[in-house]
């Protein structure tokens, strides 16, 4: 399952670019980690006054807040590519 970071300016379009994509759920307890990631790591670190105004949704469209999202993956096993 892919997860894909949306901020408020977003459009459909944007979350298209793989700049968007946080992740993917392999369904094997690893959750291995895209461009978004960043993004999303910024926001929590430096900006987590836009935490509320962003979205995580999924490839099939089913959105999540940024606790919710944490709390889906926290089990799971994340892998950066570096």
């Amino acid at each position: 399952m892919d997860y894909f970071i949306k901020l408020p300016s977003d459009t459909k379009q944007d979350l298209e670019n793989d700049s968007h994509l946080i992740g993917t759920d392999n369904m094997f307890g690893v959750f291995w980690a895209g461009e978004g990631w960043k993004t999303l790591e910024m926001i929590i670190t430096k900006k987590p006054e836009l935490a509320e105004h962003v979205e995580i949704i999924t490839e099939k469209g089913k959105k999540y807040s940024i606790p919710q999202f944490l709390e889906k993956i926290e089990k799971l096993q994340i892998r950066i590519q570096r």
